[in-house]
Order: C-alpha cells, then structure tokens, then sequence
C-alpha cells in the first residue's frame, strides 16, 4: 500500500530551514494609491514546489479569515529548482477602507514539493509548509509620518489594587510593530513579556507586577520593527 503522510509547519512572519520558497521582504507596504504591487518569490532549492498564495484578515477567532480585498496574478503556479518568480498582488476590494490610518490583511503562502513521476508510487513524508506575513494598506492621508511612528510612542504606569500595569499608547494611524519592551526600575531592566503589535490609536496594557513607584523608573524602551526589517530601538516618554 503506498500513502502519503502530510505535515504542516505554520510560519508566522519567519523563515524556516524546512523552507525551499521564500517572498523578498519581511512584510509588505501596500500603498493605497495603487492598484498592484509586484511580489517576489525565491526557490532556493533544486526541488520543484507547487505554490499557492491566499489573503486573510484578523479575526477575533483562533482563525483568520479569508479576505477578497486582494488577489493575485498568478494564485496557484509551480516553481522549479533554483528560480524565481514574480507575481502581481492586486487590490480589488470594493469596500472603502479608513483613510486616516493603515488596514492590517495577511499574505499566506503555501509550498508543496513536487513529487518527480517515478517516485510518486513510493512512500514519502511530503512537508507543506505555510508562510505568513503581514500586508499594511497604507493611506498617503495619514496625517504623521511613519519615521515619526517610534518617537510618538508614550507610556503610562497605573495601579489597581496590588498590581502596576504598563500601557502603551500608539496615537498614530500607523500599526506600531513591537518585539521587546523593557522597563528600568530601581537599577534593573525587567522585560516584558508577551509583546505584540499595536494597532493605530489604541494602547496594550501588561502586568509588570506589584506596587511600583513610577519615580524609580528611570527608563521605558521599545524594539521595534521598521518598514524595511530592521530592528531599532527607541527610549519612551511617560504619556502626560
């Protein structure tokens, strides 16, 4: 009896060494102005692979939603060892999305190998890995702009009960991409845990333990992820 056993790895926003496919970029920057953006995919490896690209949005469910906002051109198409290929993301939403402040979709690729003709009648571990990165629809009417995003971040320290809490305000349109946020207190720098991206004009709140006094924090500092990947870190001003 032959079979095949499929498994999948979920990817989310990273590379995986089980990855032959790979997009150029670590997101992508849709401005709203346009009606595509030219995509491109890498085959590092000599194995063919089979390629499909789908468009999601979040969902307050464990699942994302699948979102006919953008298509491609081509949706479904094979990649041979060592190429590349360009594909064309295009916007077809007939919805009129916010012009003050960027809309969050997400890029889901899946990657099949190619099974040669003479070896499809052996048993195989087939690997299906599926990648997923970020899609800003970006109006130009955003009123601030997006190299000002980090050093408009504030913070505020409250206390309920026993408890200090640590809130994060994003006062812009933009999506505030955050890996690390480190808050110095009496000498020493505790990190928080569980940091995400935060929305445009909204805040996340964390716990960060019992009673502190805010005059003892000498310093709030974010890591934070800009349009182009990398990795910048900014000191924090208290919210007034």
């Amino acid at each position: 009896m032959r079979y095949i056993l499929f498994i999948c790895f979920q990817l989310i926003w990273l590379q995986s060494v089980f990855a032959g496919v790979t997009m150029a970029g670590t997101r992508v920057i849709f401005p709203a102005e346009n009606s595509d953006k030219t995509l491109q995919f890498t085959n590092n490896t000599p194995q063919p692979f089979f390629v499909q690209l789908w468009i999601s949005k979040p969902s307050d469910s464990s699942n994302d939603v699948v979102s006919s906002d953008f298509t491609f051109n081509p949706q479904f198409f094979r990649m041979n060892g060592k190429t590349g290929q360009a594909v064309r993301l295009l916007f077809t939403s007939t919805k009129d999305l916010p012009k003050d402040r960027e809309s969050l979709f997400y890029l889901n690729f899946k990657q099949i190998p190619a099974l040669e003709k003479e070896k499809q009648d052996q048993n195989k571990l087939v690997l299906i890995v599926s990648s997923k990165f970020k899609i800003l629809y970006r109006p130009k009417t955003i009123l601030s702009k997006i190299e000002d995003l980090p050093s408009s971040l504030n913070y505020r320290i409250d206390h309920i009960g026993k408890k200090s809490y640590l809130t994060i305000y994003n006062p812009t349109g933009y999506f505030a991409n955050l890996t690390q946020v480190f808050v110095n207190y009496a000498g020493k720098n505790q990190e928080i845990n569980q940091v995400d991206m935060i929305p445009p004009f909204s805040s996340k709140q964390w716990d960060i333990g019992n009673t502190i006094n805010k005059s003892d924090i000498s310093e709030v500092s974010i890591t934070y992820i800009n349009d182009y990947g990398a990795y910048l870190k900014y000191k924090i001003n208290e919210k007034l």
